[in-house]
């Protein structure tokens, strides 16, 4: 960034709200990535600390979601997903999937209800679709499933199963799919295909 632009990027950064300049302030990696690049300064003057907190927990690629997020934000439900991008926890990855899902819907012309959906005070379907369609998407992108022991992989499974019951008990008659980002073994896709599940990979 040359100087006139660091000098721009200095008078944005004192222009924002005092509490995404100390969130800023709190998270150095934010900070850095803010002051040399001025889409993301942009985005975080746009979505705030929320913003600043995805560019932490997700110094590589933040810039990137924070853009797709961008697209996709008019939807509801869309905000929760954004906050769970930002989680230092075990959220981030199938708050990832979800957005890389709905951003494909979208650009498909699909017709998308909610994000995140809750029943009741209850995590609902990840993705709730126009014609009784729900998604629940499953980020594995990396995961190594020969090093990963068959009582977790049957854990796995029976953790899923409970919640397509689940899924059916709020959604009676909803068309339930499964989006996988990543393989999965055969015998998760198959023990979701013979509750009545579609299994998408992607």
């Amino acid at each position: 960034m040359g100087v006139f632009e660091a000098e721009a990027a200095s008078a944005i950064l004192e222009e924002l709200p005092e509490n995404v300049r100390n969130a800023l302030k709190e998270r150095p990696d934010a900070l850095r990535i803010v002051k040399s690049d001025q889409v993301a300064l942009e985005l975080v003057a746009k979505f705030g600390e929320a913003g600043v907190r995805v560019l932490e927990t997700c110094p590589f690629d933040g810039i990137e979601l924070l853009q797709k997020y961008e697209r996709i934000s008019h939807i509801k439900g869309a905000d929760k997903v954004l906050k769970r991008l930002g989680d230092m926890r075990q959220k981030t990855q199938g708050a990832r999937g979800e957005l890389l899902r709905v951003e494909e819907l979208v650009s498909e012309g699909v017709e998308i209800k909610n994000m995140a959906d809750a029943i009741k005070g209850q995590e609902a379907a990840d993705i709730v679709l126009k014609g009784n369609i729900i998604e629940d998407t499953k980020e594995f992108t990396g995961r190594n499933w020969e090093k990963y022991p068959k009582f977790l992989i049957d854990k796995d499974i029976r953790e899923m199963i409970k919640q397509v019951n689940k899924r059916k008990e709020q959604y009676p008659g909803a068309v339930i799919r499964y989006v996988f980002y990543g393989p999965v073994p055969p015998e998760m896709s198959q023990a979701l295909q013979s509750e009545g599940v579609i299994v998408i990979f992607r």
